[in-house]
Order: structure tokens, then C-alpha cells, then sequence
């Protein structure tokens, strides 16, 4: 009934002030299953469903249960807001809920395929910080939720994060003692959150490298990066 655009508007509020509690009681396959008919809704052109669901889903807290291409495209989105926000003027202050909107939008089976590269890169370059300031470079109210999304990291993602040390565009303030300095510590974090010896070389590597913005020249380091391909 919420979903259905002819449904009169007194009766869309009543649903909305039960769905919470009603969400609460939901097994798992249910809203996953309400929350893939936002992307089937999507791919139909069916605008006016899709936004009532999007309401839904909004109201229930639920946006984590859509379907993952859905899901990747929301989050390659909100990824590159967050991004803008952290090479923009005052990101110390900006960032923050780009990151919350970010965490929101999690599913709690993972980060999609799709979303992945962007996902580690931008997230680690925001927990990483730019080197400048007082504040390391980092905006310290997105900083837990930075925390908290790196937790998340599984073998895949810390590999990634191992080879982003040969893009570019991720290097670019590690020539910062401050910005080096964290990323070596993230290094170390990682290490102890993965099993896979090859990939603990790598962090090895980060973690006592002396100028991580060229560690890509030392061939200890690419000895060990080319062991994980």
C-alpha cells in the first residue's frame, strides 16, 4: 500500500508511523526483500515507487538492505561527495556527514564489488588526513567513523589498500610526516587484522618504509606487492 502512488496520504503517514516498530519485528529475508524492490523499481523506470520506497526505507533506517547494484551506485555516489569535501577548502569541518551518510548506507553483508576500489581509497585517504593543521590533517567527528569503516576490511579491501600506494592521486601528501605517519600506522592495523602472510609483507613493508610517496621505487616493496597479483 505505501509503495503504490494512488495510496491517499493520510494512509502513507499511518503506515510510516508503524513502519519503525514493524521493521524492528522483520526477519532479515524480509528486508532484504523490501529493500530490493527499490532497485527493481529503479530498473522498471517506476520513479514514483522507487521514491516511496526510498521514504520507507529512510524512515526505518533500512537503506543498507538494497539490492547491491543499487546499493553500489549510492555508495560510489556518497563516495565521491565524501571525497569532494576532503580536497575542498575546511574539509576538518566538512567531512563528517558525507561519512555519516556514508556508513548509513552500508549493508551489513559488505561492501558491493562495484564500490570497493573507491571505497578503501577514499576512506583510507580521509582516515589518513592531508598532513596539515593542528588536527593531523583529519577531521576529527568523521574520525570513529573512519575507524569504524576500516574495521570492516576483509582480506580484499586491505589488498587494495596495499597497491594504492602506487596511485597517484592517493600518494600525493604522503611526502607529509604527519600524513606518512598514519598511514604507516594504518599499515600496522591492518597487519594484525589479516591471517595471509604475503599481504602482512606488504604492510611490513608500509609500515617501515621511509618515504612512502616513492616506496613503489624500493623492490623489497614490490617484491612483496607483486606476490599478492
Amino acid at each position: 500500500m505505501h509503495h503504490d502512488p494512488k495510496t491517499n496520504p493520510n494512509t502513507i503517514n499511518n503506515i510510516l508511523g508503524l513502519a519503525q516498530t514493524v521493521w524492528k519485528a522483520a526477519t532479515h529475508p524480509t528486508k532484504l526483500r523490501l529493500g530490493a524492490k527499490f532497485g527493481y523499481f529503479r530498473v522498471n523506470g517506476e520513479t514514483a515507487r522507487k521514491d516511496r520506497v526510498q521514504i520507507f526505507l529512510d524512515t526505518v533506517d533500512g537503506n543498507s538492505y538494497k539490492d547491491e547494484d543499487s546499493l553500489s551506485q549510492e555508495l560510489i555516489e556518497k563516495l565521491q561527495a565524501l571525497r569532494s569535501a576532503h580536497y575542498n577548502n575546511n574539509n576538518f569541518y566538512n567531512e563528517y556527514p558525507y561519512a555519516e551518510s556514508l556508513k548509513a548506507s552500508l549493508a551489513p553483508v559488505g561492501i558491493p564489488k562495484a564500490a570497493q576500489y573507491d571505497f578503501v581509497k577514499i576512506v583510507s585517504t580521509c582516515a589518513i588526513g592531508n598532513g596539515l593543521g593542528y588536527k593531523q590533517g583529519v577531521d576529527e567527528r568523521a574520525l570513529p567513523i573512519y575507524e569504524d569503516l576500516i574495521n570492516r576490511f576483509g582480506d580484499e579491501e586491505i589488498i587494495i589498500f596495499c597497491k594504492l600506494f602506487e596511485d597517484h592521486e592517493f600518494i600525493g601528501d604522503l611526502h607529509k610526516s604527519t600524513a606518512s605517519n598514519r598511514a604507516k600506522t594504518m599499515a600496522d592495523y591492518l597487519k594484525g587484522r589479516t591471517h595471509n602472510v604475503l599481504i602482512q609483507n606488504v604492510l611490513s613493508e608500509i609500515f617501515n618504509g621511509h618515504n612512502l610517496a616513492k616506496i613503489t621505487l624500493v623492490s623489497s616493496f614490490k617484491t612483496a606487492l607483486g606476490n599478492l597479483s
